[in-house]
């Protein structure tokens, strides 16, 4: 069956920041709902570079949601950030064939020869969270994972 057919990768904007909350709280359990909800705001209105992207099945569940955005600086041109924020762990790998499918055609999109995903970090008043990267045995484009296990900055 062509992963395609069983998650799709759609752009979360402000109205899914609560239905996708449940699977970052599972990643995150410091993290308001509030505090989600206005860096989804954040990142819908552009008043930060990322754009979130989530995948869904075809019942409209999130079962991944990644952040990017692409270098512009010299240095980082041609290169695709990826920050990975929360996957739905399920049985076999489908769920990462279609994220790094996704992966691969947003690189494509924005001419970038490079995949680097960095985990996602928040500051919290009581403590930052760090989680571990995906696995990234499968991706066609992505070439590092950047400071996997490291503090990327703070996204809120």
């Amino acid at each position: 069956m062509d992963i395609a057919l069983i998650f799709t990768a759609k752009p979360l904007g402000i109205a899914d920041a609560a239905v996708a909350y449940p699977l970052v709280a599972c990643s995150y359990p410091q993290l308001s709902l509030q505090r989600w909800a206005d860096y989804v705001e954040r990142t819908a209105t552009r008043q930060i570079p990322e754009r979130l992207v989530a995948m869904v099945d075809g019942r409209g569940r999130h079962h991944a949601i990644f952040a990017y955005r692409v270098g512009v600086a010299q240095a980082a041109a041609g290169r695709l950030r990826v920050s990975h924020i929360a996957t739905f762990q399920l049985a076999g790998n489908a769920i990462y064939r279609a994220f790094h499918d996704a992966l691969d055609r947003l690189a494509h999109e924005h001419n970038c020869r490079e995949v680097v995903i960095n985990t996602w970090a928040f500051a919290d008043e009581r403590a930052a969270a760090v989680r571990p990267s995906i696995p990234a045995g499968i991706a066609n484009r992505v070439l590092s994972i950047g400071a996997a296990s490291e503090r990327t900055g703070t996204l809120n």
